[in-house]
């Protein structure tokens, strides 16, 4: 990863804090998520996700279910 990108990650993590209240490890991981047009995760614990509107979260028992 090069500094300049680790820079747009790091300023896009502090916008989603401001937007959603989650704490700064996970606005990093919705931060590069964004940048790598990742709308999807799976997850347990999901109750900060949750509060980014673009984010589609599935549950690991859910997808199992599925299966």
């Amino acid at each position: 990863m090069t500094l300049r990108k680790a820079i747009r990650i790091l300023l896009e993590a502090i916008k989603i804090i401001s937007e959603t209240g989650i704490d700064g490890y996970d606005a990093i991981h919705v931060a590069t998520m964004k940048m790598e047009r990742i709308s999807t995760v799976i997850i347990e614990n999901y109750k900060d996700f949750k509060k980014v509107r673009w984010l589609n979260i599935i549950r690991p028992l859910d997808y199992s279910r599925k299966l």
